[in-house]
């Protein structure tokens, strides 16, 4: 219900309607609570809060209090949002042309195993890291036509500062995807085929080239096909 921004204000003791209220998410009115939560945190330039968020996550911070200053939701809950935002937005074709350009500068592609095997045709991505919390989000397509979500979550990290975890988080990820679309490897590079040697010296006919091997021409003709989101979730 509320940006990222007023999570940390209410966190770092700065909204009063929280202070007031901590199950503010539990009433009735919390349509309106949320209002008043946000206009306070747009009170907050970004170092007087990141100031007060430290000294809350490396002191007192405490897991139970993210029930009423965070949203709440799955990482398959997440995922299936994602898939709603790159795959049925209903934008405008500006505006998604805008989505597409912000989206393929996130961080991920060169983690993903998709990536690495050059089998992406389209990426997006998102990473959010700090304040022992861990986000990495994004969307791809692969050169054979498939789309794959992720979404990967840790929270309640050991560390307050996470983006060290990012490798094992990734980790994660590209288990999850190898298991749904199957393992993402390296494709052979087809090999340069000779030319066919002349029978004799006045023969100059050139070799005509060998037709790419059964299995590569059926790799290529594979059906556009759909895969569900894919969700990691683990501790790290």
């Amino acid at each position: 219900m509320l940006p990222t921004k007023d999570w940390w204000v209410m966190q770092a003791g700065l909204s009063d309607t929280y202070l007031a209220k901590p199950d503010w998410w539990q009433r009735p009115d919390r349509s309106e609570l949320a209002q008043a939560i946000d206009a306070e945190a747009q009170k907050y330039n970004v170092y007087e809060l990141t100031a007060s968020t430290n000294e809350y996550f490396e002191g007192v911070h405490q897991p139970e209090d993210e029930l009423g200053s965070h949203n709440v939701s799955t990482p398959y809950e997440f995922s299936t949002l994602l898939a709603q935002q790159y795959l049925r937005s209903g934008l405008s074709e500006r505006a998604q042309r805008w989505q597409d350009e912000v989206a393929r500068t996130g961080h991920g592609r060169a983690s993903l195993k998709a990536g690495q095997v050059d089998n992406i045709e389209t990426f997006y991505g998102k990473g959010g890291n700090g304040w022992r919390l861990l986000t990495y989000t994004g969307y791809f397509k692969t050169k054979d036509g498939r789309h794959v979500v992720y979404s990967f979550m840790q929270h309640g990290s050991d560390e307050w500062y996470t983006m060290p975890n990012t490798h094992r988080a990734f980790a994660w990820i590209n288990a999850a995807v190898d298991e749904v679309i199957g393992e993402q490897k390296q494709r052979p590079k087809p090999q340069p085929v000779p030319a066919k040697q002349p029978s004799d010296k006045n023969d100059e006919t050139p070799g005509t080239p060998v037709s790419p091997p059964e299995s590569e021409a059926e790799a290529q003709a594979l059906p556009e096909s759909s895969v569900g989101p894919v969700a990691a979730s683990k501790s790290i």
